[in-house]
Formats: structure tokens, sequence, C-alpha cells
């Protein structure tokens, strides 16, 4: 089948396209079945096969031979392509470690992880905004209905 769809990413605006359906829904390992029959057909083609069944995707995720926190991880960033290809790369061992992450697995390795614990500073202290106070002038005094001199309805007194 032709296929024409207006898309400003960049992508081709037009493709040939080959679909299949299978409407048995008490057996959905038939559609990853199918799938991976044509994945196989056209891997020697230059030709990548692409799904739009997020069923599959997900079954696919949850059958990979991967600890259950990096299926977890996928499954999380299913809905953010780039994020999940980014993920999927690293756990395949395609993408550099970043920086920060091995500088942290390299202490791990010469440390106990209680050590590093401790190191990161007093329990209960916030991680994140230290040092920040919210003003005083709290939702109430930048609410138009709440601010001194209106009337809960808005109207001025």
């Amino acid at each position: 089948m032709f296929r024409r769809q207006e898309h400003l990413d960049g992508r081709a605006r037009e493709y040939l396209q080959v679909g299949y359906e299978v409407f048995d829904r008490a057996a959905p390992a038939a559609d990853a079945e199918v799938f991976a029959l044509f994945a196989d057909l056209l891997a020697d083609l230059a030709l990548r096969p692409a799904t739009g069944d997020i069923g599959i995707l997900m079954a696919a995720v949850r059958g990979l031979s991967t600890s259950d926190r990096r299926k977890a991880a996928l499954l999380r960033h299913i809905w953010r392509p780039q994020r999940f290809r980014a993920l999927l790369d690293r756990f395949a061992g395609r993408a550099p470690v970043p920086p920060a992450r091995a500088a942290l697995l390299q202490r791990l390795a010469a440390d106990a992880p209680q050590a590093l614990i401790a190191a990161a500073g007093p329990a209960g202290r916030p991680a994140v905004g230290r040092g920040y106070r919210r003003p005083r002038r709290g939702v109430a005094g930048r609410c138009p209905d709440t601010a001194p001199g209106r009337a809960r309805g808005g109207a001025a007194l």
C-alpha cells in the first residue's frame, strides 16, 4: 500500500507500507510470532519492521533477558521514543556510560555503598533546593479571588 502523511519532523512523507492483522486476542503470542517472521524476512533487505501495536512492544520488553529494574525503566519510558532508545542503547552496551555514572560506579567499586551514603550528608536534609525559601506571600496573595479587598466571587468590595 502507498501511504502519504504530513510530517514536520523530517521523516519521509511518502512510503510503501505492508500490514497484517491477527484477530485472536486469546493468543497474543501470535502477533509477536508474525512480527518476528517479518523481521527475519526483512533482515537481508536493509529494511526494518515497525509496529504501531504498543501491546507487542510492551510484551517484547517484558520478555527481555534483563533485570526487572531495567524492564520497569523501559516500560516507564515506552511513550518517550528518544529516552526509550537511549535506555535500550545503554542497556545493550551500545552507548558510552555518562561520566557522572562512571564516576559513581568507580566509587561504588572502591567503597561500600554505606560509605557513599554517609559521605552524601546527614539524613533528612533535602538533596534538592538547599537554602531555598518560598516567599511569605502564598498562593492566596497571588489569586485575585482571595487577595485583600476582594470578595470570594471576585468582585471588588
